[in-house]
């Protein structure tokens, strides 16, 4: 499974801040982890949603709302996603449209990070980075991702 506008950088630095991606439950608590979900304020009659936390690792939200950007603003194909964003920039507004497909983005790496051996293509066939299901004991993830990375 391919998911597209997600480079080796990418999907690198998701695998490496995931870890092991079983403790996420739900997609919602991986949103959760990289800060892209709203601030929400709650007490008695006031409830208020604010912007998004940016709590957890920067540089793969950054990575992603990047990866979001580059669907939608340079992809000369139309596929589901696209469209789904864009209707939502039609509504809102670019920037809104850009994190709800960034959390579409952490919510679909995650999902076939778990159940498969995901590939995450960027614009070229070398840049395509297989990730294995489970690195073997002596070794970390991230030597693993350099090594299948470096890989023709």
């Amino acid at each position: 499974m391919s998911i597209p506008g997600v480079v080796v950088q990418t999907s690198a630095a998701f695998v490496a801040a995931v870890d092991e991606v079983g403790r996420f439950r739900q997609s919602r608590t991986a949103d959760a982890y990289f800060g892209l979900v709203p601030r929400r304020h709650q007490s008695g009659e006031i409830d208020w949603t604010g912007r998004i936390t940016k709590q957890g690792d920067s540089m793969v939200r950054k990575l992603l709302y990047e990866a979001a950007n580059s669907i939608l603003t340079r992809s000369r194909g139309s596929f589901a996603l696209k469209g789904w964003a864009l209707k939502i920039a039609k509504r809102r507004e670019l920037r809104k449209a850009r994190v709800a497909l960034a959390r579409r983005l952490t919510r679909r790496s995650r999902h076939s990070s778990r159940r498969s051996r995901p590939s995450f293509c960027g614009s070229g066939p070398d840049e395509r980075v297989v990730i294995p299901k489970s690195p073997s004991s002596n070794t970390s993830t991230a030597s693993t991702i350099r090594a299948v990375a470096t890989q023709p």
